[in-house]
């Protein structure tokens, strides 16, 4: 302060000016546009709403017949936009800045790049975006059947957390083993720790070898919070024992701090699912994380942006295996990764690509001048 008092009026006040320009536009974003399909756009404009879109207070958004529009608030809160129709910014606004989410919002930031960019890409070009890994071997010995929550190579069985009472354990064929998959079932024990049985659910494969079981523990509280999961295949001669341990999170630090960041969501869509799983992802809570993106595609099945992500995070966290050989010719597992030589601006959808976002017009303008 007194600094600025020995400075001419004049340069105190291009400061002043200079800093309620900036706080202005700090403010100017009330929405971002996480996912979209159909006919969604500005009022204004006319112009295509897509993944990464900033809406102003004074925006006006038109939804057209069988599209959709997902939205975030700075403060974390998710809104959905189905029904047909114009809708004011200021007033969604007004809805979500009143119901708060202080502690959401510290998850916003990633959730916010991961499902903007998965909006603007082309679901049929997505495989593009993955590659096969020569890393470590997963299992030198084949089994009958994998939970896409193989997140971490271990010879020992593997460790889980667990949030929620209700998951969902997606089962698929095990790239290397020898049977169909069509017209298998699959079976999921769940043991305590006395190695009892305490309860058993069969489902049967898709043709691509596929299925979901949901299991709810909290039927099982009376048995404690540690338990262990055996899926395996009715059909299979060879009954393996692929185990994985189930610990059940209920309090601590770390479950209060997830608890209150979900009960802040408050609604119930396929929106906050998304935003409900990368809360689970970034606290490592990963089969939860798989249960949200399970539910939020079965509740918005067209919207492909939540299709791509449920992809990347699939391969983010090394839950995709592929065939191959370990360093004895047998055969073996390893995760697929990101490619790195394939950008994100390769895969987008035709009409994306001519999407007038401010840094796009800003590089094409630099260009034109040159």
């Amino acid at each position: 302060m007194k600094n600025l008092i020995h400075l001419p009026k004049k340069i105190v006040l291009m400061l002043a000016l200079f800093v309620m320009a900036s706080i202005a536009y700090g403010q100017n974003e009330v929405f971002k546009v996480l996912a979209s399909k159909g006919d969604v756009k500005l009022k204004a404009t006319q112009k295509k709403l897509w993944g990464g879109s900033s809406l102003k207070q004074t925006d006006e958004i038109v939804i057209g017949n069988d599209s959709y529009l997902g939205l975030i608030h700075s403060s974390g809160r998710t809104v959905e936009l189905k029904q047909p129709g114009v809708y004011k910014v200021s007033e969604l606004a007004s809805k979500a800045t009143s119901a708060g989410s202080s502690t959401t919002s510290k998850y916003v930031s990633y959730v916010t790049d991961e499902i903007t960019k998965a909006d603007r890409r082309d679901i049929n070009q997505n495989h593009r975006k993955y590659m096969a890994m020569t890393g470590a071997v997963e299992r030198a010995n084949p089994s009958a059947n994998l939970i896409f929550f193989v997140h971490e190579p271990s010879a020992k069985p593997q460790d889980l957390k667990v949030f929620g009472d209700k998951i969902t354990l997606h089962l698929y064929k095990n790239p290397i083993a020898e049977f169909n998959p069509s017209n298998k079932t699959y079976v999921v024990r769940v043991l305590d720790m006395k190695n009892k049985v305490i309860m058993e659910q069969q489902a049967n494969a898709n043709e691509a070898g596929e299925a979901l079981v949901e299991i709810d523990f909290s039927k099982f509280a009376k048995h404690g919070s540690v338990f262990i999961i055996e899926p395996s295949v009715k059909e299979a001669k060879v009954k393996d024992r692929e185990l994985y341990t189930i610990t059940l999170v209920r309090e601590g630090e770390e479950y209060e701090r997830v608890k209150k960041a979900i009960a802040e969501l408050q609604d119930n869509t396929a929106l906050s699912k998304i935003v409900e799983a990368s809360i689970f992802e970034q606290e490592g809570f990963y089969l939860d994380a798989l249960t949200s993106y399970e539910k939020a595609i079965a509740m918005q099945p067209d919207v492909d942006a939540f299709k791509v992500a449920y992809e990347d995070f699939l391969i983010r966290n090394r839950m995709k295996l592929f065939k191959d050989k370990d360093e004895y010719g047998k055969p073996a597992l390893r995760p697929y990764q990101i490619n790195p030589d394939v950008k994100d601006e390769d895969l987008m959808k035709p009409e994306a690509k001519n999407d007038s976002n401010p840094n796009t017009e800003k590089k094409e303008n630099k260009k034109k001048q040159k």
